[in-house]
């Protein structure tokens, strides 16, 4: 009996225990309510465009340093069309001359071209007929064609006048490499492409070359040369042994040969070049510098001709006078410079070295430049009085 009591007892204790334990539980967490939808966006109100901001002008591109010319000055006309002769495609007149055409097309809007006419006798054929305005003439040229003499006396009296140049234009003679021809004297019973009759200068010179060294063209084979490509195509297909032809220092065909072909420079005798200018005073003595060409090793001793631009008496000054400023304005010099390195050669010190006559539009520019002297004018005044001309 007392153990069912004390069963009883514990029963009840721990029925109590388990109601207290109950009791002081935490209530549980409601469940969560589930979140609202979210409400639709409200549709994008679209910004109200922009008032248009008014374009802003582009501001204008500065003026170039050099502002083209368009045409003549008022009031004097010139030829419809500018042709400047020069003697061979690619030689470094040709560069020169066509860079002139260019630059008078570029600022003057004039029509103008550079053309090969073969020679300098050829060019001043052609300015004689009016076929042709400029062109690049020699010493002997503007010497013989104004007075109908030597070369031009079947022509008649051909008024040409110096513009600007005073380039040395030097005498080469050349033969392959393996030729038997070491020296002048060698030439002898040779093929000679010398006979220049386009070019008067040339074959002069040829003819003083053979006679300083106590021969004539009847000693060689005299073969007609008409061009510098002419000479060189000869030289390489094998139809010549030697050529004779003028051209600057590096003269760019001369610098291609000595690069695609074996050849040798045949030199001068300083006797024989000294003969040669004491016999005709325009071929001066001088050399070409050692490194010019390839395999040129050595300087080669010889004689060179004054050449340079010259145009028609006709022609008018404007015209020259731009042509002059082309050459030495400071708006154009740097670009005249860079139509080929010969350029650089052609100084305000070198103008007044050439002979007169000069062409009145290249006397103004003188003029112009404070560079014309008195000793200038009385030298011209002297030739155009013997020409039976007034300018």
């Amino acid at each position: 009996m007392k153990r069912i009591v004390l069963h009883f007892l514990l029963m009840t204790v721990l029925l109590g225990s388990l109601m207290a334990i109950a009791c002081s539980a935490p209530a549980p967490s409601p469940a969560p309510s589930l979140a609202p939808s979210p409400a639709p966006a409200p549709k994008p109100t679209a910004a109200p465009a922009p008032s248009p901001t008014p374009a802003v002008a582009p501001k204008p591109s500065p003026a170039p340093a050099t502002t083209p010319a368009v045409g003549p000055p008022p009031g004097e006309k010139w030829p419809a069309f500018v042709s400047i002769g020069a003697p061979s495609v690619g030689s470094s007149k040709y560069l020169t001359y066509m860079g002139i055409a260019n630059m008078l097309k570029k600022y003057y809007n004039q029509g103008a071209n550079c053309e090969a006419a073969g020679g300098c006798a050829a060019i001043v054929r052609l300015m004689g007929k009016g076929q042709m305005e400029m062109g690049h003439t020699m010493s002997p040229d503007l010497y013989e064609a104004p007075r109908g003499i030597e070369t031009y006396e079947k022509d008649g009296k051909i008024q040409i006048r110096y513009v600007w140049g005073s380039w040395n234009t030097y005498m080469h003679l050349i033969v392959k490499a393996d030729s038997s021809i070491k020296t002048v004297t060698d030439l002898k019973g040779k093929r000679f492409m010398a006979d220049a009759k386009a070019t008067s200068s040339i074959k002069r010179a040829g003819q003083e070359l053979l006679k300083a060294y106590g021969m004539t063209t009847n000693d060689v084979v005299y073969q007609p040369i008409m061009s510098q490509q002419e000479g060189i195509k000869g030289l390489g297909d094998g139809t010549t042994d030697a050529i004779w032809w003028s051209g600057a220092i590096g003269d760019p065909p001369f610098t291609e040969l000595a690069t695609t072909m074996n050849v040798r420079f045949i030199p001068i005798g300083d006797k024989e070049a000294k003969a040669i200018h004491d016999n005709v005073s325009w071929l001066v003595q001088g050399k070409i510098p050692a490194g010019v060409y390839k395999g040129q090793t050595t300087d080669v001793n010889g004689v060179y001709v004054g050449s340079f631009i010259s145009a028609r008496a006709d022609l008018p000054d404007s015209l020259i006078y731009a042509v002059m400023d082309f050459a030495f304005g400071s708006k154009y010099r740097d670009e005249f410079l860079k139509l080929h390195a010969i350029c650089a050669e052609i100084t305000k010190e070198s103008m007044l070295e050439t002979p007169p006559p000069y062409h009145a539009g290249a006397i103004k520019y003188f003029k112009d430049k404070g560079w014309w002297t008195d000793a200038a004018e009385k030298a011209q005044q002297v030739v155009l009085k013997e020409l039976g001309q007034t300018r």
